[in-house]
């Protein structure tokens, strides 16, 4: 490896399994401090045994629930990494939850809240608390990972679909008021596709993943955008795979 994210830091949403797993794996590969967060502490552990194990820089680990957090939980988070690394150079926002395939009119209440908590308002949150800790780096970003799905296939797919959405939403208004002359925050929305990660499976058990490219074959992708001096263009969305 060639040290290329050195000095940066980086926090990775969902980084207990999938993408997110992967992800830290290949940014710490590359020399960057990640700050891990997971609602499931022993898959934290397990990833931060990994890494170590491969002579990297060890990750900070951050156990958060987002189908509950509140505004204050991501405050103090915000807060303990500029006490302990006084910036943020990127966040990727991974996590994302997939709670039921049902119609609009049987679906489930509290499945809905909690699928908007995660994959929406989570990032939301956790953008606004830290927008203050990306402007003290220099070239930092904001990924938003994407699913994308057809347009008639959404059927039965409802909050989650709809948080998708909504969250390319945000990822524009969000770069539209970071793009200016007196900030240095790039917003991007990366397109995994069509990949073999463990959501997928669990959403379309109709379809056959093991040709399909995995978490690991992707994370480069990642690395190199986050590794990238220039800055590209507002609300660039970066297709690494054909949707669903």
């Amino acid at each position: 490896m060639t040290n290329k994210l050195e000095s940066k830091v980086i926090l990775i949403t969902g980084a207990g399994t999938g993408i997110g797993a992967s992800l830290s794996k290949a940014l710490a590969a590359e020399g960057a401090q990640c700050i891990l967060l997971s609602k499931t502490v022993s898959k934290l552990e397990h990833l931060y045994d990994s890494i170590v194990a491969n002579k990297h820089m060890a990750p900070a680990l951050y156990p958060i629930d987002f189908a509950g957090a509140n505004v204050d939980d991501y405050a103090e988070l915000a807060k303990i990494i500029e006490n302990e690394f006084g910036k943020l150079d990127c966040i990727i926002h991974n996590a994302a939850v997939w709670k039921e395939s049902t119609s609009i009119e049987s679906s489930n209440t509290k499945n809905w809240f909690e699928t908007m908590n995660v994959n929406l308002h989570a990032p939301y949150l956790l953008s606004r608390a830290c927008i203050g800790l990306l402007r003290k780096a220099s070239n930092s970003r904001i990924i938003f990972t994407d699913h994308s799905i057809e347009k008639n296939k959404v059927a039965h797919l409802g909050a989650f679909t709809i948080s998708k959405d909504a969250l390319k939403s945000l990822a524009n208004v969000l770069s539209n008021e970071l793009n200016t002359p007196n900030t240095k925050i790039d917003v991007n929305i990366v397109s995994p596709g069509n990949i073999r990660s463990p959501m997928n499976v669990r959403i379309y058990p109709g379809i056959t993943f093991h040709e399909k490219a995995s978490p690991d074959d992707i994370s480069q992708k990642y690395v190199d955008l986050i590794a990238a001096d220039a800055q590209l263009s507002c609300n660039n969305i970066i297709k690494l795979d054909e949707g669903l």
